[in-house]
């Protein structure tokens, strides 16, 4: 008859599943063989667990430095739009003033334009009005009488006891007075010639 082996089981395998074991349904003892190779299985395990743990960690830390390195590149493109943004609106603002400034001095050199135009329309239209008036004063008695006081004055004749010669012509009025020092004359024509000279010359400025 033969003799039967029996192995007392520790206590630490007896969380050990049933499934591993490949025995006869029939009877309830582990070979030895088997505790081996669960035991042999168990260090396996353990030492896949260890390394998917390792594994895990550098997943971790890999997925941690690529989180940190996209937020990076994210934060500096977020950077760099945010320098183009207020480059772009600079150099809009400047392109802005720039356009108000040449608009401004467009507009300035415009009016300074119709001032000049205006000054010199009104300094025309009151030279040719004078002019006007001047050549319908060559025969005017009030011009006439004007020029006899200057006569007067010239030659300190307070009294007006000098006399006054009037000669008329096409070439207008000539007046003369004298005394026994002097005498001087004032030819209406050529005095208002030379008033319209003045004038001309002052429009032309």
């Amino acid at each position: 008859m033969d003799s039967i082996l029996f192995i007392e089981i520790e206590s630490s395998y007896k969380a050990i599943p049933l499934l591993v074991f490949k025995r006869d349904h029939h009877s309830s003892i582990i070979k030895k063989s088997h505790v081996r190779i669960y035991s042999d299985a168990h260090a396996l395990l353990m030492a896949i667990e260890e390394q998917v743990q390792e594994f895990q960690k550098l997943i971790e830390q890999q997925t941690i430095q690529m989180i940190e390195d996209k937020e990076r590149e994210l934060n500096e493109h977020i950077s760099h739009l945010q320098a183009s943004a207020i480059h772009q609106l600079t150099l809009s603002q400047q392109q802005w003033f720039e356009k108000a400034e040449e608009q401004l001095n467009k507009l300035l050199d415009a009016q300074e334009k119709r001032l000049s135009e205006a000054i010199a329309d009104a300094r025309n239209s009151m030279a040719s009005a004078i002019r006007n008036r001047l050549i319908k004063m060559n025969q005017s008695d009030s011009l006439i009488g004007y020029l006899s006081d200057a006569l007067h004055a010239e030659l300190n004749d307070v009294e007006k006891s000098l006399v006054i010669v009037k000669s008329y012509s096409d070439n207008g009025t000539t007046l003369t007075i004298e005394n026994d020092d002097c005498m001087v004359s004032i030819n209406t024509q050529e005095l208002l010639s030379e008033l319209k000279s003045c004038l001309e010359n002052i429009s032309d400025d």
